[in-house]
């Protein structure tokens, strides 16, 4: 399918559906690095497309791309403060691009939120202790 789709893009080079269904197959298959291209090639053709905006920056953040995943998801996350899904993404990203102090932010405006979990709390506490702040993940584990 992906071999059929690549050959086809010339015919359709104004389409961003069969750059996200390239997008899409490569994800399916677990190469993240791969589709992160058909993603941003389809987000330019449709831009005001907020769904392609998301899946490219949950393809970047599978891939590793995590400074390019925290701009995409801060956008998100201001225009939809009640997606903690996407709040959770961008907490990620943050501790993998060593942002502590804004991941514990964020993870805690989860946790606190009515759709926190023991699993944000949890989070919390693995970055407390990370950066040596035992009163802090003493909180979030009694919390978890």
């Amino acid at each position: 399918a992906i071999a059929l789709l690549e050959e086809k893009q010339t015919y359709f080079d104004q389409n961003a559906a069969v750059r996200v269904a390239i997008g899409h197959l490569y994800r399916m298959k677990g190469e993240p690095a791969k589709a992160a291209p058909y993603f941003e090639q389809a987000s330019l053709l449709a831009p005001d497309n907020e769904k392609l905006v998301e899946e490219l920056a949950m393809t970047w953040l599978a891939a590793g791309q995590n400074e390019k995943a925290v701009t995409a998801l801060a956008k998100l996350v201001a225009t939809h403060s009640d997606r903690t899904d996407l709040q959770r993404a961008l907490a990620t990203a943050y501790t993998r691009t060593g942002r502590t102090d804004l991941a514990r932010e964020t993870y805690l405006a989860v946790a606190r939120s009515p759709q926190g979990d023991a699993s944000d709390w949890v989070k919390l506490g693995e970055l407390a202790l990370r950066e040596g702040d035992l009163p802090a993940a003493l909180n979030a584990a009694t919390r978890a």
